[in-house]
């Protein structure tokens, strides 16, 4: 990742913090101390992000098939905003850029925080995880070798799951 200049991590660090990110994820993107950021923090008025690790939505893993479909949401935008770059690289720009489409798109039952969306811009990234198109349904979706849910399509499986529903 090319170094920012002063003002470049100061601006990238506020766009982080305003979307409640983590410190330790903006020091990693802006170089920027903690000590920079608490200031930062202040200024802007922002709550300090909870420490330790960062729980997936629905705690560990996918919980359900709904939370899969969400980050798969995310996945895709990011992915479609980032270009093919973002299996090389996390592309900070991206997750923010692909965080707001996704809570624009879903408004009002968004699921995922910034936090939640870097997760899964790293798991692309280190290819823990990866997009899925299914031939079925011709919709990309993300999916984990080690995640605890079936390898197979989330959006078939609550098609099928509620195809007796009437809607």
């Amino acid at each position: 990742m090319p170094a920012l200049r002063p003002r470049q991590a100061e601006d990238l660090a506020l766009r982080l913090l305003v979307r409640g990110a983590r410190s330790k994820i903006v020091e990693t993107h802006t170089g920027l101390s903690a000590y920079v950021l608490r200031s930062l923090r202040k200024d802007l008025g922002v709550a300090h992000a909870a420490n330790g690790p960062i729980p997936y939505p629905g705690g560990g893993g996918l919980a359900c098939r709904e939370t899969q479909i969400h980050l798969s949401l995310f996945a895709a935008a990011y992915r479609r905003i980032g270009g093919n770059g973002v299996a090389a690289r996390i592309d900070i720009d991206a997750v923010i850029g692909a965080h707001d489409l996704y809570h624009r798109a879903i408004e009002g039952a968004a699921r995922l925080d910034i936090n939640a969306a870097w997760l899964v811009a790293r798991d692309l990234h280190s290819g823990w995880a990866r997009l899925v198109h299914c031939p079925s349904c011709a919709v990309a979706y993300l999916a984990w070798d080690s995640a605890g849910t079936p390898p197979t399509c989330p959006y078939c499986a609550l098609y099928d799951r509620d195809a007796g529903d009437p809607a």
